[in-house]
């Protein structure tokens, strides 16, 4: 190869192809002619861009990121990874790839990554198509070019005999002539599985009908052989059911389809039971035979995985019964439950109870609330009881500076009953929102309040716990909540950030505070239930147990946590934990 040929590069950007100039001394007309054009062009370019309508570059179309740098293999010689694509245009996690050309390449569905598996190619180059999809279905797929060069391995040049060879004896068992070399190590590792998602759509708006497929997708980390019929359940509202191996088998994905029976039905998405592999059947019948899916090397997949919940928004189960529960519970009466301890008026430190009956049974997330109204001052009343049916009661605590002397009251404002329009709200049993129209509470005479005229108690911390009471499981990059229980409510003012210093595996962890939104998002407080929630995220190097030491919170200097008498809270209380029914799990 001559020295000019040596110095030509090539730079490959997904099809076109770039050679840098191996002119020296002055530049001709041409490149003085290109140089000036091009940022003329480009300028008109990016003018042309801005003043598109928005369709023209909507979000919801996908293209390629150029990268620069030659994609070369050696012939014979395996490339675990000689590139990787990228696409742009839709979140990450909803791009796959797929490629066709030459069968010696390869490419990650989900990672984009290029591999080549070293049989031998006699061209110089091979020319692969990469096409990018939308697993959703909400983006046109993008196709693209990828030219790997090929190079000849050059042979190594036998050694000269530095004396008179003897005459080949035959081997123990074998032929003369015939060597020996140390064979390869085998392959031991186990395909595993990397991801698993809903591949198919409804026919109609977000619930699958009678006789509708719900198609599964299973990604494992390198391609696997299935034989037999292998089962993958998937989880309805409380039974489960096989999905069956439908195709895939000599590829790193696999599908399994189910057909939905009358009688199927799941209002909250489809989801996958997780962990050791409990999901899987290797046979669809009961006493059929055993299917198996294995790579190439023989190795049987390691079938554990975590667990995956369906999108509610799009893979309900249900058909038309689904749709048609569409009605929105409402709001039938509001009534002060609680009474004073002496006469008509609370004091302070006593409770107001406040009762809304709906028109049906409905489900309450703990964060929810009711504004009352005490004298001239709104006050939040916090979830106390009655989820899952259709009377839930909200509490407000009354404070040492409360007063109103015609009684406590609901405006037709007050409700919703959410901290903020983006949390999840009350919902009926076919997931829909409440109503938020309602009849208001006028003034209760027998309910009127007067709080003492001074307050000297300081709040403690009477709770340390972790967020979830139901056995929990975690992997890494999800988050563990824990919440801080005061005596009374409190009002947080912290100009860093406040932790909780918690144990994992024996190991020291930090969790950190989340001041939660009110509707008001100017206040500076966490909530009035006097509860401050924590949180942490784990990491792919813990481990169980989990618990929380003794005199645990931590405040930023100039920070403060206190009550509406402005008394300093105490923070020191008692270690709490190990917390069994909470599970970090960091390889499955």
């Amino acid at each position: 190869m001559s020295n000019d040929a040596s110095r030509a590069t090539k730079q490959v950007e997904f099809g076109r192809t770039r050679r840098k100039s191996r002119t020296r001394g002055r530049p001709g007309p041409m490149r003085w002619l290109r140089a000036c054009l091009l940022p003329v062009l480009a300028l008109a370019l990016l003018l042309s861009v801005a003043a598109a309508p928005e369709e023209a570059r909507a979000a919801d179309q996908l293209w390629f990121k150029s990268t620069a740098g030659e994609w070369a293999v050696t012939s014979g010689e395996a490339d675990g990874e000689i590139g990787r694509v990228q696409a742009r245009g839709v979140p990450r996690g909803r791009i796959r790839y797929s490629l066709e050309g030459d069968g010696a390449f390869s490419i990650g569905r989900r990672s984009g990554r290029v591999s080549y598996d070293g049989t031998s190619i006699s061209a110089g180059q091979v020319s692969l198509t990469v096409t990018a999809r939308d697993n959703r279905g909400e983006a046109t797929s993008a196709s693209s070019i990828i030219e790997v060069s090929i190079t000849q391995p050059t042979p190594e040049p036998e050694a000269a005999p530095t004396s008179t060879p003897e005459p080949s004896r035959p081997a123990e068992g074998g032929l003369s002539g015939q060597g020996s070399s140390d064979p390869e190590p085998p392959d031991t590792v186990a395909p595993t599985v990397s991801n698993i998602a809903i591949a198919s759509t409804p026919a109609a708006h977000d619930s699958y009908g009678i006789g509708e497929t719900i198609t599964v997708e299973a990604t494992f980390s390198e391609p696997v052989t299935v034989t037999g019929v292998p089962c993958l359940q998937i989880r309805m509202e409380n039974s489960e059911r096989a999905a069956a191996y439908a195709s895939g088998s000599g590829t790193n994905t696999l599908f399994f389809t189910y057909t939905v029976a009358a009688g199927d039905r799941n209002k909250q998405g489809v989801g996958y039971p997780g962990f050791s592999g409990r999901s899987w059947r290797l046979s669809c019948q009961e006493g059929g035979a055993a299917a198996t899916i294995r790579d190439a090397a023989d190795n049987d997949a390691n079938l554990g995985h975590g667990y995956f919940w369906g999108d509610e928004n799009k893979h309900k189960v249900g058909g038309a019964e689904v749709i048609a529960e569409r009605t929105a519970p409402r709001i039938t009466g509001l009534t002060v439950v609680s009474s004073p301890a002496s006469g008509d008026t609370y004091r302070d430190r006593e409770h107001v109870q406040v009762q809304v009956t709906f028109d049906e049974p409905v489900v309450a997330p703990i964060w929810t609330t009711i504004g009352i109204w005490v004298g001239n001052a709104r006050k939040d009343a916090h979830y106390l009881e009655g989820s899952g049916t259709n009377k839930v009661v909200y509490q407000y605590r009354v404070s040492p500076k409360d007063r109103d002397n015609q009684g406590v009251r609901i405006v037709t404002t007050e409700l919703p009953v959410c901290i903020t329009p983006t949390w999840p709200c009350i919902r009926d049993g076919a997931d829909n929102q409440i109503d938020l129209s309602h009849e208001p509470m006028a003034s209760q005479a027998g309910h009127k309040v007067a709080g003492s005229a001074s307050d000297s108690t300081a709040p403690t911390v009477v709770e340390v716990k972790t967020v979830e009471p139901y056995d929990a499981v975690f992997i890494p990059g999800q988050e563990i909540g824990f919440k801080v229980r005061f005596s009374e409510r409190v009002n947080v003012n912290i100009g860093g950030t406040a932790h909780l210093e918690i144990s994992v595996g024996g190991e020291k962890r930090t969790a950190e505070f989340r001041r939660r939104e009110t509707q008001d998002f100017s206040r500076w407080f966490t909530d009035f239930s006097g509860t401050l929630y924590f949180y942490y995220t784990v990491t792919a190097e813990d481990a169980n147990p989990l618990s929380i030491g003794a005199n645990a919170i931590t405040l930023p200097e100039g920070a403060t946590i206190r009550d509406e008498s402005t008394n300093d809270a105490v923070l020191t209380h008692d270690a709490a934990g190990p917390f069994p029914r909470h599970k970090i799990y960091t390889t499955y």
